[in-house]
């Protein structure tokens, strides 16, 4: 029987023919396989994060919010899974992350975020926010938005 552990493993197989008594004749053949996981060829998959804001003006000071749903377009669950943003730091504050824990597959976690514009930031200014989803063994992918210093 095999195990989890042998998952990755290389088996050799060997068939033998036996004869009517029931004793064994020599190997008939002989193969060599992997043993593969059930999951084989399930992975979790980022689709494009769909990004909204409740302004994309702000004024100085004060805070605009951001949501970003992380759809996993994949077949497997995509786990510690986390939204990272990042801007210019002259121009606003920005926590780094959010996790979102686990996101089935076929199915989005929506992420909110909050940045605030520094008080001694140059109106007319645009600070571009990048947005990068990650999770465990996956491929990040990232989407940007701009807010206008006001």
């Amino acid at each position: 029987m095999l195990t989890q552990q042998d998952v990755g493993s290389t088996i050799r197989v060997t068939e033998t023919a036996s004869n009517s008594s029931g004793s064994s004749t020599a190997a008939v053949s002989q193969k060599t396989a992997v043993v593969t996981s059930p999951n084989s060829g399930k992975k979790p998959i980022f689709g494009p994060l769909k990004l909204s804001t409740n302004s994309k003006t702000v004024r100085r000071g004060k805070k605009a919010t951001f949501k970003i749903s992380v759809h996993n377009v994949g077949n497997a669950w995509a786990r510690n899974v986390r939204v990272c943003a990042s801007a210019p730091k002259n121009l606003v504050q920005i926590p780094k992350c959010v996790s979102l824990g686990s996101v089935a597959a076929d199915n989005f976690k929506t992420a909110s975020l909050q940045i605030t514009v520094k008080k001694n930031a140059n109106k007319g200014k645009r600070a571009t926010v990048t947005f990068t989803a990650s999770g465990q063994g996956m491929t990040s992918k990232s989407a940007r938005a701009s807010v206008k210093v006001q």
